[in-house]
């Protein structure tokens, strides 16, 4: 099934995003789950994130549901859902602060770093081997 690429207007240009899930890929009960940002026009050389957890055994991805993080800033537990298109702006800014520039490839960047500039505490979804 093709999924469909979603929308957004940031800083007076269009991006179109996916988000993607891969389920225990590796047979080591982790997650993965990719963004891909394109700048309109530009589809070869997208932004990808991956954030690669822990699987849960109920939900699957924890990203991709509702799961509560420590942030460390506030010392509040807050609600993190990345499929909630609040999250993609801020991923192109910190994209681009790693160097992407829409017309270039670069590598996928880790996103439990992008978590971790926000202040949350990402060690609910890192696997133990980490």
């Amino acid at each position: 099934m093709k999924q469909k690429l979603r929308k957004l207007i940031h800083k007076d240009k269009e991006y179109l995003y996916r988000i993607n899930t891969v389920y225990n890929t590796k047979k080591d009960s982790t997650s993965l789950l990719s963004v891909r940002i394109f700048l309109e026009g530009e589809k070869n050389t997208p932004l990808c994130i991956n954030f690669i957890t822990i699987e849960d055994k109920y939900m699957g991805q924890p990203l991709n549901g509702n799961i509560s993080l420590l942030n460390k800033n506030t010392q509040t537990k807050e609600t993190i859902n990345l499929n909630e298109p609040k999250y993609i702006p801020k991923l192109i800014d910190w994209g681009t602060v790693q160097g992407w520039i829409a017309s270039n490839k670069t590598a996928p960047l880790n996103g439990l770093l992008f978590l971790q500039l926000l202040g949350y505490d990402t060690t609910p979804l890192q696997t133990k081997e980490r």
